[in-house]
């Protein structure tokens, strides 16, 4: 049993995180590799040959901006269940919209709106640091689609930064935040975030380090705020952002714009009444 609890009998966090992220990376897959084999299938029966088939159902689900949008939201949607799955059945706990972040202390709408200036600053930020370090070149490619597959994409978008912000910042951070304290709960959060976009992408050192940081500034905002309004927009626009414009920033201008923004995030939080009051309470864990 101690592999299962530590020594207050609580169960190990680790195995919220396993049976959260786990049967989410599982269903991803499944619903990737089932549709793509079907109509792999369906063109070989057809009389195309076993391999040429196989690359246009990847290419279709993929890389087509309507299939592969409609993938990436019920993808992002899974989160929403997976947390529901945790509170419901293997914690016994209330399901409530505080405990999806959904609850705001402050007025929703403000937050959004807040979400998106900073955002869009810090992305201009991104690329004019990677203009002067000589390595992001200003040439716009927007995203050449109809309004179905723009909206489609925006949806994917929007549904998978808010569920992952509810998975990781509001359910797994608060759980780690009452175990291990204030800065603890959001650097291990932080930390198991990004090493979950390792298994799926494949990152270089720079944007590991970039992506903890920005995970890190996303905690301390989740935390602040009491919701996922904040960090959910800067999620979601992060994310939507290059893929509109065809403007991608460098790993370097990651790595040292989310350092800025967390340092400066933490230094105006500790500052606030809010981030005294939290700190105080949760360093007493």
């Amino acid at each position: 049993m101690k592999i299962v609890k530590n020594k207050s009998s609580q169960v190990r966090m680790v195995w919220f995180v396993i049976l959260l992220v786990g049967p989410f990376l599982l269903i991803a897959y499944l619903l990737r590799f089932i549709p793509i084999r079907i109509y792999a299938q369906m063109l070989i029966d057809q009389g195309l040959v076993s391999s040429y088939a196989i690359t246009r159902a990847q290419n279709l689900f993929l890389e087509d901006p309507v299939w592969s949008s409609l993938l990436g939201i019920l993808q992002g949607l899974m989160w929403y269940l997976m947390v529901f799955v945790m509170l419901k059945w293997v914690e016994k706990r209330p399901v409530s919209l505080d405990r999806f972040g959904l609850a705001a202390r402050r007025n929703p709408l403000w937050l959004v709106g807040l979400g998106i200036v900073i955002s869009a600053t810090m992305y201009f930020g991104y690329l004019g640091m990677g203009s002067l370090l000589g390595e992001t070149e200003w040439v716009w490619s927007p995203e050449n689609a109809g309004v179905l597959p723009l909206v489609l994409i925006f949806l994917n978008i929007l549904i998978n930064g808010f569920g992952e912000e509810t998975a990781f910042r509001v359910y797994l951070q608060n759980g780690f935040i009452q175990r291990h304290g204030l800065w603890w709960g959001i650097g291990l959060t932080s930390f198991i975030f990004v090493l979950l976009h390792l298994l799926l992408y494949q990152l270089s050192i720079t944007a590991l380090a970039a992506g903890i940081l920005l995970a890190g500034m996303f905690g301390v905002l989740t935390v602040w705020t009491g919701s996922i309004y904040l960090a959910g927009t800067l999620h979601m626009v992060f994310n939507l952002a290059p893929r509109l414009s065809g403007l991608w920033p460098s790993d370097l201008s990651l790595l040292i714009m989310n350092g800025l923004g967390c340092l400066i995030t933490a230094i105006i939080f500790l500052q606030s009444r809010d981030g005294r009051i939290l700190t105080d309470r949760t360093e007493q864990v």
